[in-house]
């Protein structure tokens, strides 16, 4: 149950942290998703996250839920409030880091606040 509750808030959320780091005009999924990417433009700069295909995105989303997995089987012995708050900051902290190897990678030119 927690497992399935974990990957429906982050395929909820996945677009709009997406344009929070790349500023690439996803949003959330009732509200369009990615149709307003930039990774549809002909031209100009292409979000790295909504870009990459593959296995580039099965090792990105398998390395951020075992850190948030972990998290949440260590603190659960503690609280189950504390296994929540813990994954959801450890989830942004992943993810975060993530995506900024995604920037670096790509080249891409915003990152957060910077660009």
């Amino acid at each position: 149950l927690m497992r399935s509750l974990r990957i429906l808030v982050s395929l909820i959320r996945f677009h709009r942290f997406c344009n929070l780091m790349f500023r690439c005009g996803c949003t959330w999924p009732w509200a369009g998703g990615d149709k307003n990417c930039n990774v549809y433009n002909k031209t100009g700069p292409r979000c790295p996250f909504c870009a990459s295909r593959g296995v580039i995105v099965v090792f990105t989303h398998f390395y951020m839920y075992s850190i948030v997995a972990y998290c949440v089987q260590f603190m659960r012995k503690r609280s189950i409030w504390r296994a929540v708050v813990w994954s959801v900051g450890i989830y942004a902290l992943s993810g975060l880091i993530t995506g900024l190897a995604f920037k670096l990678a790509s080249g891409y030119p915003y990152f957060l606040w910077f660009g």
